[in-house]
């Protein structure tokens, strides 16, 4: 749940035109969260565990990129 809060959260603070300026970074996140829809043993320990903090670490780099891609936008306006 956490995965897809952060998610959510990435989606909800771009608007159109910054999802395609950030699009490639979209779905490299999405390429890295994918292994754990279907691959992964979730029954391994420290597994469940050790995916979830690398994509929330991910989901977190992409959002501070926008907010920083945002902060700089709105200082050249």
């Amino acid at each position: 749940m956490l995965v897809v809060r952060d998610q959510n959260k990435n989606y909800e603070y771009m608007d159109d035109t910054e999802k395609k300026l950030f699009k490639a970074l979209i779905d490299a996140n999405e390429k890295d969260i994918n292994p754990g829809l279907s691959k992964i043993k979730w029954s391994t320990k420290g597994v469940l565990e050790g995916f979830v903090k690398l994509i929330r670490k991910i989901a977190e780099e992409i959002y501070k990129k926008l907010k920083m891609f945002k902060n700089n936008t709105e200082k050249i306006e």
